[in-house]
């Protein structure tokens, strides 16, 4: 009985891969796709998916084939273009042997590199050599995701998105700037969950209690998740994020006239926020700068309405992104201007769909 073997870094999974993959299923009796890292990869580090989450994303992908399985398999002593009769890629056949219980099995390996194939058959390891017909690389589709979008495998899509997110105080224009990107571009935007969800409890700011911005963080991350699975472009927009429910936490413990704690944003929500942290990927972070006029609109809390007020909250939303690791990615517009910012967004978006 004959295996069909498959072996790569797949960061991400792409047609490329799948053709070998498919083959190799075809021609034997089961395909097992190796998921592994090599040494002097960049792909944990510039990609930010490390082998157990690559590893679960392809196997992911084949949860319904009982023709294929998947494994994931540490190989840091060897480059992809190193000879494969090194010792490190001896111990590695090993190990994937020993491990999937292959001892008289015999592997064929299915390869899309001639040279890889000479040291494999060099090594007397029985290879299936396919001509690729892709015109890129594993490089270029990380570089450039969104050129290559519909190449890419469904479950790694949602950790190739460029999601962009609009903050910033109250009354300057966010949510009406969010919709009409959304809507130029036909990309799903992630709209402010607390505001929903307050509307939906008929809530007024005072009436909000710790559980309250509990349900802000857990929302908000269910709604921009939804919109990362919806976005058939590659590109998300999103009105607010958690630093946002914290820069509001921050500035109601100071309010008398709302039941929220020093102790609940330290012990409650900050570490809630943290823990999630990883699981939003901003590509850009654009910031307006508190100047549009505070609308009573019947809605909103004028208790935070003064422009001293709207200054403070920016400061703490400015220090939030510095403590969280997001500086870096931050863009600044100015509050109120609408046709600016609006074409500041659109200029972005176009530079990311011209990669």
């Amino acid at each position: 009985m004959s295996i069909g073997l498959c072996i790569g870094e797949f960061a991400p999974l792409h047609q490329g891969h799948l053709d070998l993959i498919m083959l190799a299923k075809k021609d034997n009796s089961r395909c097992l796709v190796a998921v592994c890292n090599y040494a002097g990869s960049q792909v944990e580090t510039d990609f930010d998916l490390g082998l157990r989450r690559r590893t679960q994303l392809v196997r992911e992908l084949f949860m319904n084939d009982s023709h294929v399985s998947v494994l994931g398999i540490e190989n840091r002593g060897a480059a992809p273009d190193a000879e494969y009769r090194s010792p490190f890629w001896k111990d590695w056949f090993a190990e994937l042997r020993n491990r999937m219980c292959l001892s008289t099995d015999e592997l064929v390996v299915y390869v899309s590199d001639q040279a890889v194939e000479a040291n494999l058959l060099a090594m007397g390891v029985r290879t299936y050599y396919v001509k690729p017909d892709l015109p890129y690389t594993e490089a270029q589709v990380r570089e450039h995701p969104l050129r290559y979008w519909n190449q890419i495998s469904r479950t790694f899509q949602p950790f190739m998105t460029k999601n962009i997110l609009v903050i910033g105080t109250a009354s300057e224009g966010k949510t009406t700037l969010v919709n009409d990107i959304a809507a130029y571009f036909n990309i799903p935007r992630a709209e402010e969950w607390g505001r929903v969800y307050m509307e939906q409890h008929a809530l007024a700011d005072e009436d909000l209690d710790v559980s309250d911005f509990v349900e802000f963080i857990t929302g908000q991350l269910h709604l921009y998740q939804e919109a990362v699975a919806k976005a058939s472009r590659g590109i998300t927009i999103s009105d607010t994020d958690n630093l946002v429910t914290l820069m509001y936490a921050l500035a109601y413990v100071k309010d008398t006239n709302i039941a929220l704690s020093e102790q609940d944003y330290q012990q409650v929500l900050k570490p809630l926020a943290w823990s999630l942290r990883h699981q939003f990927r901003w590509e850009r972070i654009f910031v307006m700068i508190p100047g549009g006029e505070y609308v009573d609109d019947g809605f909103r809390y004028m208790g935070q309405s003064s422009m001293e007020e709207r200054t403070s909250n920016h400061q703490m939303l400015m220090s939030l992104l510095e403590e969280f690791g997001l500086s870096s990615r931050v863009t600044f517009m100015q509050g109120g201007r609408y046709l600016e910012n609006f074409e500041m967004l659109k200029s972005y978006v176009n530079e990311l769909l011209a990669q």
